[in-house]
């Protein structure tokens, strides 16, 4: 059987003396929510810095690539191209900067996710503005 605080008080407190203890309990959540809300904002900018890193490692090794050229291939040289389609795509996925693409999708991932993060808690901060619910 489950006990709980109620069944144990026969006293109830004073209504000011209640009021003081909830108004404490949510000034508690607000500055909670602050901490949160600064630790996501840091998250953010940490995140975006990560990214823009990562955009410029894969603008990087796009170019160093031999991947546009095989591209240029496909509006130039159409007929080869459908005569060796297979070893086009060969080469072009041996060419493709995969590890520099793996990077970029996951700096961006985490971008988002700390961006979308910190939005939700945005309205727990400045309770009177929801940017997104």
């Amino acid at each position: 059987m489950k006990h709980t605080l109620s069944d144990n008080l026969s006293v109830t407190p004073r209504e000011s003396l209640y009021a003081t203890i909830v108004a404490r309990i949510d000034m508690e959540k607000v500055r909670h929510a602050r901490r949160q809300f600064g630790r996501l904002v840091s998250g953010a900018i940490a995140s975006f810095v990560l990214f823009i890193g990562a955009v410029q490692y894969a603008t990087l090794q796009f170019t160093q690539s031999e991947f546009p050229q095989y591209l240029s291939l496909i509006l130039s040289e159409k007929t080869d191209l459908f005569n060796y389609w297979r070893e086009f795509l060969y080469a072009l996925t041996e060419s493709l900067p995969l590890l520099s693409i793996t990077i970029f999708l996951g700096a961006f991932g985490v971008m988002l996710f700390f961006i979308q993060k910190t939005l939700k808690n945005f309205g727990s901060v400045l309770p009177h503005a929801t940017l997104i619910s």
